[in-house]
């Protein structure tokens, strides 16, 4: 079956393009590479057509020093048993795109 989780915390240089399992109630937190302060290319969540995940919280967080990338936080609830494709987006200003996907199930809770 795999490993599920009551939260997760995924990353996009080891985790796109890949599939993660939470438990209901658990949350999904998403953390980025971020350079929108020097590059101007932002991070932005698609939203899905269901009611599997609920957005909670997204911002950045600076990087520590001069040239170094901050992170893009993003925190959602899994609220309803059932799979979905969570979608963050970096979209530059001249309108190159990254995507950044993971399949999320949300398993029953009570493992």
């Amino acid at each position: 079956i795999g490993k599920f989780f009551v939260g997760v915390c995924l990353h996009f240089d080891k985790d796109n393009n890949t599939q993660a399992r939470v438990a209901i109630d658990g949350v999904v937190t998403v953390v980025l590479a971020d350079n929108s302060g020097s590059t101007g290319c932002t991070w932005q969540y698609v939203p899905a057509n269901d009611q599997v995940l609920e957005p909670l919280i997204n911002g950045v967080k600076p990087g520590t020093g001069i040239g170094t990338p901050g992170q893009a936080v993003f925190v959602f609830s899994a609220k309803t048993v059932g799979a979905t494709n969570l979608r963050i987006e970096k979209t530059c200003p001249d309108n190159s795109k990254t995507e950044y996907r993971v399949e999320i199930i949300v398993m029953p809770g009570g493992f």
